[in-house]
């Protein structure tokens, strides 16, 4: 019995360690991924963005970034995305922080807290699994808004 279950995990273990982690993981990612978006430097902030929309983020939502870039580039003029996607404003906040992620589904939720002037505000990125790390598949905004849904 002990040489089945000795077999069994030898199986699984790499299947296990390959995934991308607990939510907390996910959370610790996020927040190490987007801080330079929050810098007061907008060369930086810019740079790590455009870094995360090819890098960092889902497959559906790559594309939906480039083609509203590429309508930008055309045009000269905003396109769908009228705002900053990661910080959720055009300006940059006093502060910000990550909140306590949820899992929903297969996805982990992360809550960014902004700091104005006004008070907080709250948004929550969409994390997706993928290998042992993260995509961000959508942003929720407030007002039932989301990042895939303003871009399509």
């Amino acid at each position: 019995m002990k040489s089945r279950w000795f077999w069994l995990a030898l199986v699984l273990l790499p299947i296990w360690t390959c995934r991308a982690g607990s939510p907390e993981d996910a959370a610790a990612w996020l927040k190490k991924a987007i801080a330079p978006c929050f810098s007061q430097d907008e060369a930086v902030s810019l740079k790590t963005r455009e870094k995360l929309e090819k890098t960092a983020t889902a497959p559906e939502l790559k594309k939906l970034l480039a083609k509203d870039n590429a309508e930008v580039e055309r045009t000269g003029e905003v396109a769908k995305l009228g705002f900053d996607w990661v910080l959720n404003a055009q300006d940059i906040p006093t502060g910000w922080e990550i909140g306590t992620p949820l899992v929903d589904e297969k996805s982990v939720v992360v809550p960014v807290v902004t700091k104005w002037s006004d008070g907080n505000h709250v948004h929550f990125f969409l994390l997706e699994p993928a290998g042992k790390g993260w995509l961000i598949s959508d942003v929720w905004y407030p007002g039932a808004r989301t990042l895939v849904g303003i871009l399509e």
